[in-house]
Formats: structure tokens, C-alpha cells, sequence
């Protein structure tokens, strides 16, 4: 059978001018062949060859391996050669193994030994090799702003995901280069990882970017992966980092759900390596929160190292100026006149987040609650004091002698007070009808100007115990009150007339801090000093809580 023939039934092709003839034989036997003997190949006229190339080996018409050992031992000395030039920097063992290794492969290289990499792996396996060596790829992504260049195969691609499947096949499929500026590459390329082998590794600084990938190539056995990454794996220390992978691949309903957690988590969350890491943005969104668990001083230190890390970002020095340019107007979400004195004077100061105008303002308004210190936000957050781990005692300081079952007028009660220490308001007591009865609340906390700042509770039902028995009626989170200054809580309270407090006294003393009680303007109802609402107010390691129409006769309250 003709060469050319068997060749392609065998699925060969044959070149014709790369096609070597080679005559074997001992010198005896090639020196009795007539010269110039020739062999047709296709249009081809092959002479014969001293030594011939197969399989990587080097034949010699002779059979001799001369030729093949002299290139061999080339190649060997030229990798030796270069392991010389770091043999310095080797230990004896690690030179041998090195020089055997290289050696022998190059070995194995020259002889055309087949790689079975196949052998004993599994589909998944294979498919991973192939995407790691590009062998065969006939696809080029460029990814992410830089454009890099993946390699993949259209085949797995198609047969994984519809969108590939559209864009490969059918009348407008792609030809070119396909450009994909607004995913990462590490995260283009996990993704191909998964699809060529099911297995991906989805962690914080992941899983963003492959849920907003997954969905866009119709991926769903890797989007629900993440998502219950997402439900066991979200914690404080990761979802700073999350938020900011929200933000840019504009995940919405994940951006919310990490923001909850950015806000209701405590130190953990401010004092975390991705904070310094959020955006501007993100930075806004988290300090106007009025909900956020952390304690001011925390969230202020978080913030100063916030303001570092972006002058290093954009290479300018970490001065005063640059620390107010970066912030700008998030200055005035920060509460300073939650910040105890001595913190404000030690830490605060020597920072320069503020200039020394703003610094004296809010210092004074620390002593003095009259002093404006607009714009910065004057209205504590609602959670800044339930990040202490240590168990709080409250107290009752009672004012009211006696009491009484009467109806007072319809309207606003109200009671101004005032300690000689720092205190944090944390409630107050009201006293019920006869019965059990429901009754909604709104309660709300003035300064001495009437400038509202907190209310506490907003049209909440809740039963009232009867029987002239005081009900606590805590607060979802305390209020720091600055000594010295004048307080009016204000009960906006439907429901049956109930009992009140008879005989308050003007002045109480509780663990050393004397309680001052006044007649305020802001009552309606005909609530005064003397006839309370509110029994008593509850005292702890630090807070104040006063009572309903408002017989601000008990204070809850909470030691600074």
C-alpha cells in the first residue's frame, strides 16, 4: 500500500518536504549503495540522510547514538551551567537533586516520552489540567480594567451556561476576543474554575464577585454556593470587606443585609482590617446610622485610622488638613458630645480632626448644653451605649410618698430633671389603672433649649400591670445626660386613667448624686413636680429612667 494512503487511513497527514529517508546498514553494506539513490514523496524527491529525528531520539544510518548522546549531554551541561551560577546559595543536597531532576526531565523531553497525565484522573481533574495549561484553548476573555488575557474552551463553556451558549453559538456569535472590562481576573478566573469542576473557593473577599459573576453567565449551582456561604459565613470580622464588594459589583439586597451587620456589630466591626477599607460611601452610610452599636470613642478612633489609611492610598502626608479634607462633612456625624471630657481633651484634641474653634465649641457644650455646636449632630444613637460587656445594675431613686387613682387632662405629661454627675438615662416607670390595660406610648427626651434629643419610644403598645403597680418601661437604648444640664422627659400616653404619684420630692439622693426635679412648660396635663406620673427613676452603673404623665418619681439610671 502506498505511504500517503495507509497515512490517511490512519488519520496521518504526510509532509512531504519535512520527510527525512534514511538508509540503515553496517559500513560495509552503505558503502556497496550506489550514490544519489532518491525516494518519491508525493512531488517530493527525498535524498538519504546520515541521521534522521524520531520521536525526539536522533537515528544514524549507522545505528549509532552518537549524535543523539553529543546533543544530550549539550543540553545537560547547558542547565548544569545555569545551576552553577546559584550554586552559592544551595546546600550540597539540594544542588543533587536539582541537577538529577532537571537532567532526567530533559531527558525524557529529548526521547519523546508521552506525558500519560490522563492516567488515573478523574473527568474533573482533566478538565482542570486543561484549563491550567490552556492546552487547546480556543477562547480569549480580557478581563477587568487591565485587560487581561484567560484562556478557555468554548465547548466546556457551552455546555455549562446558556449566556455562553448565546454568545458562541448560532449567526451572532462572538469571533474575536471577548472583553469583560467589570469583573475582576482572580474572580473570572475562580469562576471558570467551577465551571470546568464544580468546585470553587468562595470566601469574603470572593463571594461578592462570584454572585454578581454567577448571574450573569446564569451560574446558579455557584450563586446559591455563595449565597450559603453568605447565611453561615457573614460575621463582623468579613462584612466590612463584603459591603465595600457590594458597593462596587452593586449587589443591593446584599449590600443591605452586610450593612445591618456593619451597623449592629460592636468593636469587632470598627476595630476590623477591611474598615479602613470602605469606601467613602460606604463610610456615610455607616456613620449616619443612629442604630450603631459601637461606642463613640470606638467609632472615632476606627475613624482616624479610616483617614490614614486613605492619605496612604493616595500618597499625600497624614496632616490635620488632609485628615478634614478626606472626612469633609462625615465630621459632623460623629457624636463628640457623647465623648466623655477627658476624652475629648486627651484624644480628640491632640487628633486635629477638628480645628481648634470647633474643638472649644464642643468642649463647652460638654459643660454647658446651652452652646450650639451645629452642624455636628447633637442627638445620640440609639444603640452607642449597649456595646459594654459588663453586666449594668440599675437602681431606683423614689420620689412620690403616696399615691392615687385619678384622671389628669388629656395632653402632653412632662417633667424636667437634672443630676450633679454624668449620668445615662435608661427608662422610667409608669404606674397603671386598676386592671391590666393596654396603652400606646410615645416618649420623648428635650434638652433645656426644648431641642428634641431622642425619642425613645413612638407609638408602642404595651400592657400596663394594674393594681397601683409601677411598670419599667425601658428604653431600647440609654441616653448619656451631661451633669449640671436640665432634662424634660415628655409621656404621650392612650389609654384608662391610672394611677399617680402623690407628695414628689424636689431633691433626691441615690448612691451620692442628688436627682433635681422641676414643674416643666412643656406639660399639658396639669403634670407637676409634686404629682407624677412616673414613680421613680431606675439607677445603675449609669442611667435615669423617669415615669408616665410624667411622675418622674422613679429614675432608672446608670452611674458614669
Amino acid at each position: 500500500m502506498d505511504i500517503r494512503e495507509w497515512m490517511a487511513v490512519n488519520y496521518l497527514k504526510l509532509n512531504d518536504s519535512k520527510t527525512e529517508f534514511l538508509a540503515i546498514g553496517s559500513r560495509q553494506q552503505l558503502q556497496k549503495m550506489p550514490p544519489g539513490i532518491t525516494l518519491k514523496i508525493g512531488t517530493e524527491d527525498v535524498k538519504t540522510s546520515n541521521s534522521a529525528r524520531n520521536l525526539g531520539i536522533i537515528f544514524q544510518s549507522n545505528m549509532s547514538l552518537d549524535e543523539y548522546v553529543k546533543s544530550l549531554c549539550k543540553s545537560c551541561f547547558f542547565h548544569i551551567y545555569n545551576i552553577g551560577k546559584i550554586r552559592n546559595f544551595l546546600d550540597t543536597e539540594t544542588t543533587k537533586l536539582l541537577m538529577q531532576t532537571l537532567t532526567m526531565l530533559k531527558n525524557k523531553e529529548s526521547s519523546g516520552f508521552v506525558d500519560d497525565w490522563q492516567s488515573g484522573k478523574t473527568v474533573t481533574e482533566c478538565n482542570l489540567r486543561m484549563l491550567d495549561t490552556e492546552d487547546f484553548s480556543d477562547v480569549t476573555f480580557r478581563v477587568g480594567s487591565e485587560q487581561q488575557a484567560v484562556q478557555a474552551h468554548r465547548y466546556v463553556l457551552v455546555s455549562r451556561s446558556c449566556v455562553f451558549h448565546a454568545m458562541f453559538c448560532g449567526k451572532l456569535a462572538e469571533k474575536e476576543e471577548v472583553s469583560i472590562p467589570d469583573i475582576e481576573p482572580n474572580i473570572f478566573k475562580e469562576f471558570l474554575r467551577f465551571v470546568y469542576t464544580d468546585k470553587a473557593d468562595v470566601s469574603a473577599g470572593t463571594v461578592t464577585g462570584l454572585m454578581y459573576t454567577s448571574r450573569k453567565y446564569s451560574v446558579d449551582a455557584l450563586f446559591y454556593e455563595c449565597v450559603m456561604f453568605l447565611e453561615t459565613c457573614l460575621s463582623e470580622s468579613n462584612v466590612c470587606q463584603i459591603l465595600e464588594d457590594c458597593h462596587r459589583y452593586g449587589e443591593l439586597d446584599l449590600e443591605q443585609k452586610a450593612l445591618m451587620i456593619l451597623t449592629k456589630g460592636g468593636e469587632g466591626v470598627v476595630r476590623s482590617p477591611g474598615f479602613a477599607q470602605l469606601c467613602s460611601s460606604c463610610l456615610e452610610k455607616f456613620l449616619k446610622s443612629e442604630n450603631l452599636k459601637s461606642k463613640e470613642e470606638d467609632i472615632f478612633e476606627a475613624i482616624v485610622s479610616w483617614t490614614k489609611h486613605r492619605c496612604l492610598q493616595e500618597g499625600v502626608s497624614d496632616t490635620p488638613e488632609n485628615r478634614r479634607r478626606l472626612l469633609g462633612d462625615l465630621r459632623y456625624e460623629i457624636r463628640f458630645s457623647s465623648m466623655p471630657l477627658d476624652y475629648l481633651l486627651t484624644v480628640v484634641g491632640p487628633s486635629e480632626v477638628l480645628t481648634d474653634r470647633e474643638r472649644f465649641r464642643v468642649i463647652d457644650r460638654r459643660v454647658n448644653s446651652h452652646v450650639d455646636i451645629s452642624p455636628f449632630k447633637d442627638i445620640q444613637r440609639r444603640e452607642s451605649n449597649h456595646c459594654t460587656e459588663e453586666p449594668v445594675s440599675y437602681r431606683y431613686v423614689y420620689r412620690c410618698r403616696d399615691y392615687g387613682l385619678t384622671a389628669l387632662h388629656s395632653g402632653t405629661h412632662a417633667i424636667s430633671f437634672s443630676a450633679n454627675q454624668d449620668i445615662h438615662l435608661k427608662g422610667c416607670q409608669l404606674y397603671g389603672a386598676c386592671f391590666d390595660e393596654t396603652y400606646t406610648l410615645t416618649i420623648k427626651v428635650f434638652d433645656s433649649s426644648h431641642l428634641k434629643i431622642a425619642e425613645p419610644l413612638q407609638q408602642v403598645k404595651t400592657v400596663l400591670e394594674g393594681e397601683n403597680q409601677p411598670n419599667d418601661i425601658p428604653f431600647p437604648s440609654s441616653l448619656l445626660l451631661i451633669s449640671g444640664a436640665t432634662y424634660t422627659l415628655c409621656v404621650d400616653m392612650d389609654g384608662p386613667d391610672t394611677y399617680i404619684g402623690w407628695e414628689g420630692r424636689d431633691k433626691v439622693i441615690a448612691d451620692g448624686i442628688e436627682f433635681t426635679f422641676n414643674t416643666s412648660s412643656m406639660a399639658t396635663s396639669g403634670t407637676t413636680e409634686k404629682m407624677l406620673k412616673c414613680n421613680k427613676l431606675v439607677k445603675g452603673h449609669s442611667q435615669i429612667l423617669p415615669a408616665r404623665k410624667i411622675e418622674l418619681g422613679t429614675v432608672v439610671w446608670k452611674q458614669q
